[in-house]
């Protein structure tokens, strides 16, 4: 299994959302974690998205 990190400036938005598809398409093939250079708050755009593809931040840990 390969490991993946993805990272962003603030882990807002599209690294989290790359770490969910990752994990959702690639679970027999990848472990994916993603993770900011500094602390930021989650977008408002990217939770309406989530939502739309019923996801939800329950699970989500924001990392630095």
């Amino acid at each position: 299994m390969k490991k993946v990190l993805v990272i962003s400036e603030k882990n807002e938005a599209r690294s989290q959302m790359a770490e969910k598809w990752l994990n959702y398409y690639g679970k027999k093939h990848l472990k994916v974690w993603s993770a900011g250079l500094e602390k930021g708050i989650i977008s408002v755009l990217a939770q309406k998205a989530w939502q739309k593809l019923l996801w939800t931040f329950q699970n989500t840990n924001r990392k630095l």
